[in-house]
């Protein structure tokens, strides 16, 4: 048989001695710290929100915003001697400079009208391989057109079915540019002449928009 330990060397367990009021302020301790770490991490995520929107909203302010201006176009269907030609204006309508602002322009007069959603997804692949300008908030400038490339003067035909309707001169064209903060961004117009007015309370000839959303961002 096994020699019986002496009274020294038996151990007892006791019951926990820590106060109950010790237990429930260790918890409430623990509960508030968790409840700070979350409150203080949501008023952190909300202020660099609103950090962030304040942000955007200062760039969307400031920022350059270059448009077609057809509001006074000349255009001039020439005669015998003298080619088409048209003229309108971009215009910068924001607070700041536009930098690196290339614009590239293309005409045609079709008999009946296109299909204008092709017509617009050409306009948005255009090539912009023209020269480079600033233009400075609330400048202006004029572009002319056609190119010489493409200058030519219109037959007596021509020039007849567009003066009757039948023949619809279309400008599109592409604008792109950068904001002071080294953002690109892109504009894209499209408007057709037509002789004689569509409105009953308006007189003459005018542009009209053409029926597609366009690009301005």
């Amino acid at each position: 048989m096994p020699t019986p330990k002496p009274d020294t060397e038996r151990h007892y367990s006791k019951p926990d001695q820590t106060p109950s009021w010790r237990i429930i302020l260790e918890f409430s301790v623990f509960f508030v710290g968790v409840y700070a770490v979350v409150t203080y991490t949501g008023q952190w995520n909300a202020a660099r929100d609103a950090n962030q929107i304040n942000s955007n909203n200062f760039t969307r302010a400031q920022r350059a915003w270059v448009n077609a201006d057809f509001r006074t176009p000349v255009f001039r269907l020439g005669d015998a001697k003298n080619p088409l030609t048209y003229t309108y204006m971009i215009h910068n309508f924001g607070s700041s400079p536009a930098l690196n602002v290339r614009v590239d322009t293309l005409y045609k007069a079709q008999e009946g009208w296109p299909d204008w959603q092709a017509l617009q997804a050409d306009t948005e692949t255009q090539a912009m391989n023209g020269p480079a300008l600033p233009l400075f908030n609330g400048q202006e400038i004029p572009i002319t057109g056609p190119n010489q490339k493409s200058l030519r003067v219109l037959t007596d035909t021509e020039r007849d079915e567009i003066e009757r309707d039948v023949l619809h001169p279309i400008i599109r064209g592409k604008i792109t540019y950068e904001d002071i903060f080294q953002s690109p961004h892109e504009t894209t117009f499209c408007v057709y002449y037509r002789t004689h007015n569509t409105d009953p309370n308006q007189t003459g000839g005018g542009w009209a928009s053409c029926p597609v959303t366009q690009i301005a961002n």
